[in-house]
């Protein structure tokens, strides 16, 4: 039955409850005053006292199915919004077999045609393309170590230093052990989405002298990695508004287009860190205008599997 069925069907028992109450009223005190026999009185009062119920409880039913029927329909659409998530994920997967086999192996020839033509440079580009491709492809395990990143990181800003030769100058520094590179461990694709920043907002207007540096430190009761840039900074609000929005990705800064601009992969890193690892960790950004712009990663120190098994 149709919701508009339900409401006509409703209007008809709401006027025979109106109806039989009206009845019952004018009824009483004819009898009363002994207008009209008592008997008759009775079996009218006992009709319209039925009609009543009946009403009353037709109307309640009326009501309790339409709120069935909203339910099935909700629970329909939501079937159906499962069943068309299943679908793209399944042509997902497939593409995803398909494009990375075709893609490695095309950039496989293109590194074999450089170097039978002597080109290195073209070599080394196409094969930190590949490595990152095969990287991000791989999806066996969502904590990497911080030593896989660093790797990532390199092939990355090699890309750039092919693409931009000499604009980028890149410093690693590391105040921790080996040990903690391969043992500490961080949510995959953490530190290129910050350099990629740091790169497109931080230095690309710089024309000279810019640097980027990553520190990675052991201050004995956690893990930090700080991504700084000598580029443009930014102003107390902007950087009070990205920091706001990244504890809570749900504020939305309008008028500020800059921090629109970066305002959306750095709360997705920030969201993913504290989904791990608790609300104790994640990304704090320090910046002055004109000056430059830290970024500070968090984690545990010790293995950084405490959170995995919220996933």
């Amino acid at each position: 039955m149709t919701d508009h069925s339900y409401k006509n069907r409703n209007k008809f028992y709401i006027a025979l409850t109106v109806f039989a109450f009206v009845l019952c009223a004018i009824l009483v005190p004819l009898s009363i005053r002994d207008l009209i026999d008592r008997r008759i009185t009775l079996i009218l009062l006992i009709v319209s006292i039925a009609c009543a119920a009946t009403g009353f409880w037709k109307i309640v039913e009326g009501n309790n199915d339409a709120e069935l029927l909203k339910d099935l329909a909700e629970s329909n659409r939501k079937l159906q919004d499962i069943e068309l998530e299943k679908r793209k994920e399944q042509l997902n997967a497939l593409q995803s077999q398909i494009n990375p086999h075709f893609l490695y192996n095309t950039l496989d020839t293109i590194r074999g045609m450089a170097l039978e033509r002597d080109c290195k440079d073209v070599s080394d580009v196409v094969a930190s393309l590949s490595s990152m491709f095969k990287y991000n492809m791989d999806f066996s395990s969502s904590l990497v170590n911080i030593q896989s990143e660093i790797e990532q990181i390199q092939r990355f800003m090699n890309i750039q230093e092919q693409r931009f030769p000499g604009k980028y100058r890149f410093e690693q520094k590391f105040e921790c052990s080996d040990d903690n590179l391969l043992q500490v461990l961080i949510p995959k694709f953490t530190l290129q989405p910050l350099v990629e920043n740091a790169l497109s907002h931080g230095l690309k207007a710089k024309r000279k002298d810019a640097v980027l540096t990553i520190r990675y430190i052991n201050t004995g009761y956690y893990f930090s990695i700080i991504v700084s840039d000598n580029g443009v900074g930014m102003s107390d609000d902007v950087v009070k508004e990205l920091n706001e929005r990244i504890n809570d990705p749900r504020i939305d800064h309008e008028n500020n287009i800059k921090v629109n601009d970066m305002g959306i992969a750095l709360p997705n890193v920030a969201a993913r860190l504290k989904m791990y690892f608790g609300d104790e960790y994640g990304l704090h950004i320090v910046s002055t205008l004109g000056i430059g712009t830290d970024v500070t990663v968090t984690m545990p120190l010790k293995n950084g599997t405490e959170r995995t098994d919220t996933l």
